[in-house]
């Protein structure tokens, strides 16, 4: 019986072990997919960022792989961060594979990198933890599932956002909630500013403190303040609290 489990052990590892090829081998491809020098100016469609993401979800329909195999990749891809583009380039890449891939927990791992993959979490679905900071864009257009970063943000957290949750253990830096349309975001840190520009709908938490230009030109949802900040400017139409209380109504 030690025999055969031993035996039955190898057999995994070795099928794991081509999963895992086969999803640098659709890297190396999406590399020369982008390799243009302005392959973002080049795209067809308004949304460069949409393009780019969909050719990396056309490669990842014909794999097989598990959600280690995409925590692997997320540390072996560091491999090409001096490219240029490589942060959106591999930020797309990974977001498509998670949307993609059969089970709904995954990590990725983001400290070990100059600085961290950019959009990562695109169109969103499923239920990602970032061990380390996250760049510009994280959770942008995320339909479902949440986010989880272990870190501080870049600006534009949940740009476009549509629904689901996105928590930033750390700070985040201007625009948190851009163009938010559903969902909660929470930072947990303080934030720059422009907090919940032009957004429609869903709710945007800072329990640190907040900078200038907040709720500019919004139009619609929440934004729950526990800390300073340095003004609210342009309201349209929403509610803005401060400490629980409801400071602004229209």
């Amino acid at each position: 019986m030690a025999h055969e489990e031993k035996k039955e052990v190898r057999e995994t590892d070795i099928k794991e072990g081509k999963q895992f090829e086969q999803l640098i081998s659709a890297w190396s491809t999406y590399r020369r997919l982008t390799k243009s020098r302005n392959f973002l100016a080049n795209t067809p469609i308004a949304d460069p960022f949409s393009f780019v993401y969909l050719q990396a979800l056309d490669l990842a329909k014909n794999l097989m792989y598990s959600s280690k195999d995409v925590e692997k990749s997320s540390i072996i891809l560091a491999e090409f961060q001096d490219e240029e583009w490589f942060f959106v380039k591999a930020g797309l890449f990974l977001s498509a594979l998670i949307n993609n891939g059969k089970e709904e927990n995954y990590t990725v791992h983001t400290r070990h990198l100059q600085c961290s993959f950019r959009n990562l979490g695109y169109r969103n679905r499923k239920n990602i933890v970032v061990e380390g900071d996250a760049n510009v864009g994280a959770g942008e257009c995320m339909e479902d599932g949440s986010i989880i970063v272990k870190g501080s943000s870049d600006g534009d957290v949940g740009r476009n956002m549509k629904g689901g949750n996105i928590t930033i253990e750390g700070d985040a830096k201007d625009h948190v909630g851009n163009l938010l349309k559903g969902g909660v975001i929470v930072v947990k840190g303080d934030a720059g500013s422009w907090i919940g520009y032009r957004m429609e709908g869903g709710v945007t938490t800072i329990i640190g403190n907040a900078g200038y230009f907040v709720g500019q030109e919004m139009k619609g949802g929440e934004i729950h303040l526990y800390g300073k900040y340095k003004s609210i400017e342009n309201v349209i139409h929403g509610k803005i609290f401060h400490k629980g209380k409801l400071i602004v109504d229209k």
